[in-house]
């Protein structure tokens, strides 16, 4: 039985108790362990009654007892007839077990006898001679060796009589008649403690680290006393010792920052570099694209995903979730995606009429979800250019922006005059967005300025507004046999567009032989004019 005084009860947590019996084949109850393991504050104890094999001849089935009992006893929530066997067959991290206790006292009838004659031990006991006859007890000689019984465990001085095989009812041994078996005097019965090895090896080998000295001062072991009783009724002499220990207890408001600290270090941590990207002007037949990188910069794997709930609807963002390993990085592309049913042109804000064109700043915050830890933003910035006749299909763009020339949009056809008054040059598929923009802004009065564009400027704006049309200039089969056609051979392209319906045979001839006269010969400008107007 285990007594705790009132004032530790709140304390006391985790009592488990089980039993083993190492009778006959082992199993028999008669000789056995009961053991009681708890935890006081932050410190675990084991108290282990039992009894050992009698007789003096078997000490070495006492050890064999004393390692069953170490094996077998398995701590288990649930107490049944079949905790142990269960807990041996399906042992796992959470097995507890008698040597993971930070102090284990171990006690009973251990049964070790004293391996001298009956005639010396008595003798020695008048004498109390207590040195020389506990040479010769087994228990004292298990413990010296290297890997006997009860390995690392400690017993107080003994400075008192054998307590077996006491008279029942008064002072003095039963130690038999001439007819019976001689029963040697022994200290039969013994308390025993053991502290678990990490406080061991601190104390053993000095530590003056931080962490053993703490050890040190918080788990403390000290026998006071070990002594017998002179209690009758039995043939044992009762035992006790008594132990001043301190337990560990924790300092709450170090466990409170420790547990901060940990929980700060295990938390996701993602990162973006750069917070804030600039993407180009916005336009119908341009879609730009930048990106940013994630990085995960703590210990465990990050699962974001971007919040689609406050992600602008002109604006693709890939990937839009996923899982970031500890250490690792990721690149997050952030694309502009404008259509003409996009809700920028349903906005009355960013209205425009006739050629004229205008630039809106555009700023978008979008939010990455992560998973357990607060979400992470990243700043998009941009300008809209609303151009009126950009998205339109080419009937449309002819029926709202007619031009002297029948058949072709004003849109085209100023462009395309625009580059007939060019010399010829090499097309640069890398033009500046900045002047590209500034032709559409300033669309009205390019003629004006013809003497500061680039011919690439231009033809690549030609480009974009066929490529942003509600339907391709050349589709079906002319379309793919103006994709087999060479530059080096425009005739074959220009028999394939006199096959083309009204308008867009006009407009075709217009736009390919402007192109060609502009950049003839010129690979990448003849690959961009197909790709634009075969889509």
């Amino acid at each position: 039985m285990v007594f705790v005084k009132a004032k530790h009860e709140n304390a006391i947590k985790g009592v488990m108790t089980t039993e083993v019996g190492t009778g006959f084949m082992y199993k028999g109850g008669n000789k056995g362990a009961i053991a009681s393991r708890m935890q006081i504050y932050e410190s675990t104890f084991c108290f282990v009654a039992c009894h050992l094999a009698a007789h003096q001849e078997n000490v070495s089935r006492r050890n064999q007892d004393f390692s069953e009992v170490l094996r077998r006893i398995v701590f288990t929530e649930e107490k049944s007839q079949y905790s142990n066997l269960s807990a041996l067959l399906f042992a796992n991290e959470s097995t507890i077990t008698i040597p993971d206790q930070d102090l284990v006292v171990w006690l009973g009838d251990l049964n070790y006898r004293i391996d001298l004659p009956l005639e010396e031990v008595i003798r020695r006991l008048e004498a109390k001679d207590w040195v020389a006859l506990l040479k010769h007890d087994q228990l004292n000689q298990a413990l010296e060796k290297a890997h006997g019984a009860f390995l690392n465990f400690n017993e107080g001085k003994i400075s008192f009589p054998p307590t077996y095989k006491c008279n029942k009812h008064e002072m003095g041994y039963d130690v038999g008649t001439e007819s019976q078996t001689p029963r040697t005097p022994a200290w039969t019965d013994r308390i025993l403690w053991k502290i678990h090895e990490k406080y061991d090896e601190m104390t053993s080998t000095g530590s003056t680290t931080d962490q053993g000295e703490e050890f040190r001062s918080q788990f403390l072991a000290e026998l006071d006393s070990y002594r017998r009783h002179e209690v009758f009724g039995s043939d044992h002499r009762p035992v006790s010792a008594v132990f001043n220990v301190t337990a560990s207890r924790l300092n709450q408001d170090k466990r409170a920052n420790v547990f901060s600290e940990i929980h700060r270090k295990l938390l996701p941590k993602l990162n973006l570099m750069p917070h804030r990207i600039n993407l180009e002007m916005v336009q119908l037949g341009y879609y730009p694209v930048e990106s940013t990188v994630l990085s995960n910069d703590g210990v465990v794997p990050v699962e974001f995903e971007v919040d689609s709930a406050e992600k602008p609807e002109w604006l693709t963002v890939e990937p839009t979730q996923g899982t970031l390993p500890a250490a690792s990085v990721m690149k997050l592309t952030v694309c502009a995606n404008l259509t003409k049913n996009s809700e920028l042109f349903k906005d009355r804000e960013y209205a425009v009429k006739g050629l004229s064109s205008q630039a809106f700043p555009l700023t978008s915050k979008l939010k990455i979800n992560v998973r357990n830890a607060l979400p992470g933003t990243l700043e998009v910035e941009s300008a809209f250019l609303n151009c009126s006749f950009l998205g339109s299909s080419l009937e449309t763009m002819i029926e709202q922006f007619p031009s002297e020339e029948e058949h072709i949009p004003e849109p085209l056809l100023l462009l395309c005059k625009l580059l007939t008054r060019m010399d010829p040059s090499k097309f640069n598929a890398k033009t500046p967005r900045e002047e590209i923009s500034s032709i559409f802004l300033n669309m009205p009065t390019l003629g004006e300025s013809v003497d500061i564009l680039s011919a690439s400027a231009v033809g690549t704006c030609l480009l974009e507004v066929m490529r942003s049309m509600d339907g391709a200039l050349i589709v079906g089969d002319a379309a793919a046999e103006i994709q087999s056609c060479d530059v080096t051979n425009p005739a074959m392209a220009n028999k394939t567009i006199e096959y083309l319906p009204e308008p867009n045979r006009t407009v075709a001839r217009k736009v390919f032989a402007t192109f060609n006269s502009t950049f003839e010969g010129d690979l990448s400008a003849w690959e961009a004019l197909v790709s634009a107007s075969t889509r």
